[in-house]
């Protein structure tokens, strides 16, 4: 067990990189921990950031936000996720390309410290449990836990073996160290010492088939055991402070401690001999080796340090090596990582086989015959690799036994040593190859997996679109009494009817205050913003409607012709009514959650609402057009014929919260097919509303006095080109001359709504004719609501809001690639 240092020895750790307190932003001494595979380190600071660092590049690979209590974070190489440590609970992350993704939260004992494992190969984490027990989780068996017990004070510390993968030791705070088995769920071996310290790190060696443990704790030695004999057999010694990291080299036949002072010492792995001692210059709280080089990383108060070590013929040699294994050979778990991902994305490709049409038959086949080329080629490779693992793992461990024994054969070494760069650089050209191959059949991968997300797609809107339409051409046909509703092509229960009492109306709207008045109301009524169990629309009815009828009280007539009337009604883009008020001649509306489309391009409530897009005005154009063609197709029993609206225009379109059109003032229809039949008083309310919107009421109407299909029409197509142009008067007269132009296409597009975004100008021009011809003063050149062929006002708009709709799909499935 000497200590001397070794005066002549060649070794040097030379800096390779660091990272300041203003690259990583603490002052604290960041705890982190390597990837197995990857040069990356991994680190959460108390502020809530998650880093990830590339210790050869010095560059920040990612940076994610997280809860400040998690204090320590551990790669899952395996899977490319990230473990976090907090006081009581661990969570696991997937990295998914630059975000962070919760796969599932654990619970653990309460401690301060980080008490955590990964498995170098199998599914296994291990973790503190009930403070004086170790939790085994599995996270291949959804994550299942097995509980060690045995230690009667607070567990400390825990590692796995690297090479025997059944073992993992575990120290607590009783001066107890246990070696268990994972498949008899015991401890083989127990170490007590009451001059075992409390133990902060603990690790096995993984060379020479030897029973070795290192730890160090709160003192200034670091201790080497022999489990199987429970006996110490070396104490490092020559620290000034407590050593607060040790390990065993996992390529080098050194051993290496680190004392809070900063001050590192190397010793000979066989004999123990000091052979270098190195100051980190700055106060350090953790060293770990990089698995693939001769690097070690020492992170320090506000500073991480990548230090080399050089300076002997065995260490080039060991790095030479290691370059060749870094180049040509993957561990079993890069491999069988890699065989996963292949067969997902095989998985993948045979899931769109079942998937797409018979037109795609062609390309499913020749996905096929990759699919049958890829996993022959990646067999191969996997069998080439596993004999090029096994031939280099005999090559280092013979150079080793040479490079001990054999210290004086020098010029034998260096002859094998060229013949060594040879196989290195024919080793090389073989994965430049391989590389090439591989980087091919990914790109190929992507390219099918992209075109089948985006067909798949498109498919599905179209076909959820033809669902839609079939379904509202069978919700015309619904029955009296019926309580459904055709929605996007599914069949919804419509909230059941109540009756609300006066009291209840007039509490929900402050005894119908002025305050909640919802614009200028009209002679049918006046419209207010109630709060009952939830938001609702209450529309008071003007008494002077029912003037000249017998009723006294008018409710038999309210009832019979308004009420019941209504109830049958049922459409996805109708104003839904969920009750009525008898006594007080009250209708309760659902709440649109967005207002009128009228509020929305006249800016009523400032630029603070925001503006409707281009593509949501289509749609809800289409889906107005679709309200009305259901009303004007009404017939007994749910109407005595068809319905006229009489009063289409922006400020009786609502939205609701997903921006879908519902219309609304279709009591006022019914109320005003009542007022052509019936006395005095009740045709003059209705001249009055119609003489306040008259820039929406059809010319002929002045001269018939009769309301029909194409006055409505003449007013959906007014309706249009002020939604096209967000100006509320003149739209008609502006369109017309930007459409007249010799050189429409930029006076068309001038003409649109800016504040809309970036127009699709063909469609946005087929819709505005459309507009144009709906408007017609001459009632014989409107189109009808629904004809057979392909002019109908309805056939039109269904195949925009459709274009709209493939378009959308298509320019997300392209965002999502």
């Amino acid at each position: 067990m000497g200590d001397g240092c070794n005066p002549g020895s060649m070794l040097q750790l030379v800096p390779k990189l660091k990272m300041t307190e203003a690259d990583i932003g603490t002052g604290d001494r960041p705890w982190f921990n390597l990837h197995p595979y990857k040069p990356w380190l991994v680190f959460a600071l108390p502020s809530g950031s998650l880093q990830v660092w590339d210790y050869e590049e010095g560059k920040r690979v990612a940076l994610w936000s997280v809860d400040s209590r998690f204090a320590f974070a551990y790669f899952i190489g395996q899977k490319d996720w990230i473990v976090t440590e907090s006081l009581k609970q661990l969570e696991v992350f997937e990295i998914q390309n630059s975000t962070l993704q919760s796969v599932v939260r654990l619970m653990r004992g309460y401690g301060s410290w980080p008490v955590l494992a990964v498995h170098p190969t199998s599914s296994h984490l291990l973790s503190l449990w009930e403070e004086n027990d170790v939790a085994l989780w599995d996270w291949d068996k959804e994550w299942e836990k097995i509980v060690f017990k045995g230690h009667s004070k607070w567990i400390t510390a825990v590692a796995f073996h690297p090479t025997e993968l059944n073992l993992f030791a575990s120290s607590s705070g009783d001066f107890i160290i246990k070696v268990w088995d994972i498949e008899k769920r015991s401890a083989m071996h127990t170490i007590q010492d009451s001059c075992i310290p409390p133990v902060c790190c603990l690790q096995f060696c993984c060379k020479f088939q030897k029973p070795l443990l290192i730890t160090c704790g709160s003192t200034k030695v670091a201790s080497v055991w022999d489990y199987q004999a429970a006996s110490c057999i070396a104490k490092l010694e020559r620290h000034k402070y407590h050593v607060s990291s040790a390990f065993f080299h996992p390529h080098l036949p050194y051993i290496f401690t680190l004392d809070t002072g900063g001050e590192i010492k190397v010793r000979n792995e066989l004999n123990y001999q000091l052979l270098l001692s190195y100051s980190s210059q700055f106060t350090c709280g953790r060293m770990a080796p990089c698995r693939n080089s001769n690097k070690i990383v020492v992170s320090g108060k506000g500073e991480i340090l990548v230090l080399e070590l050089v300076g002997s013929e065995f260490v080039e040699c060991t790095r030479r090596i290691e370059k060749l294994e870094k180049g040509l050979t993957f561990s079993k778990v890069d491999l069988e990582n890699k065989v996963l991902y292949m067969q997902k994305a095989l998985d993948e490709l045979r899931e769109a086989q079942r998937i797409q049409t018979e037109s795609q038959a062609e390309a499913l086949e020749a996905a096929r015959c990759k699919t049958r080329e890829v996993e022959s080629m990646l067999q191969k490779e996997i069998t080439a690799r596993q004999e090029s693992d096994r031939s280099c793992e005999r090559l280092v461990t013979d150079r080793i036994e040479q490079v001990e024994v054999e210290s004086n054969g020098r010029a034998t070494l260096a002859q094998k040593m060229e013949k060594l760069t040879q196989r290195v650089e024919e080793r090389e050209g073989e994965l430049q190859q391989l590389e090439k191959s591989c980087g091919k059949l990914s790109e190929r991968i992507r390219l099918l997996e992209r075109e089948k997300a985006t067909l798949a797609q498109e498919l599905k809107k179209v076909t959820q679109r033809v669902e839609e339409l079939e379904c509202e051409l069978k919700g015309v046909k619904t029955q009296q009494g019926s309580h459904f509703v055709v929605d996007g092509g599914r069949m919804e229960k419509t909230p059941l009817f109540r009756e609300y009492s006066a009291e209840e109306l007039r509490d929900g709207t402050d005894n119908f205050d002025e305050k909640w008045k919802s614009g200028d109301g009209d002679p049918y009524g006046c419209c207010f913003l109630g709060k009952l169990a939830s938001p609702v629309w209450v529309r008071k009815i003007s008494p002077d409607v029912m003037r000249d009828h017998d009723d006294p009280n008018h409710a038999t007539w309210f009832k019979t012709n308004v009420v019941e009337r209504l109830r049958l009604l049922h459409h996805p883009n109708l104003l839904t009514l969920m009750g009525a008020c008898y006594a007080d001649k009250c209708l309760v509306y659902q709440h649109a959650a967005n207002g009128s489309v009228m509020d929305w391009i006249s800016c009523r409530d400032g630029p603070g609402r925001g503006f409707l897009p281009w593509y949501v005005r289509l749609r809800l154009i289409a889906q107005v057009a679709r309200a009305l063609s259901f009303l004007h197709s009404a017939h007994p029993p749910l109407a005595k014929g068809p319905i006229i609206h009489g009063a289409l225009k922006p400020a009786n379109i609502l939205l609701d919260d997903k921006l879908v059109a519902k219309l609304g003032a279709v009591d006022q229809a019914l109320i005003q097919q009542e007022l052509q039949e019936g006395g005095q008083a009740q045709r003059t309310a209705m001249l009055m509303r119609l003489e306040h919107d008259s820039q929406y009421v059809a010319p002929e109407y002045w001269r018939f006095k009769v309301l029909d299909k194409r006055t409505d029409i003449y007013a959906f197509g007014i309706t249009i080109l002020e939604i096209l142009t967000g100006k509320l008067s003149d739209a008609y007269e502006i369109v017309e001359a930007a459409v007249g132009d010799d050189h429409h296409d930029g006076a068309f597009l001038n003409v649109l709504d800016r504040n809309a975004g970036g127009w699709d100008a063909e469609l946005a021009e087929k819709v505005a004719r459309l507009g144009l011809h709906c408007a017609s003063l001459d009632r014989r050149h409107r189109p009808d609501m629904m004809m057979a062929g392909n002019e109908s006002i309805l056939w039109i708009l269904e195949r925009v809001a459709l274009e709209v709709d493939i378009a959308d799909s298509v320019e997300v499935a392209l965002q999502n690639c």
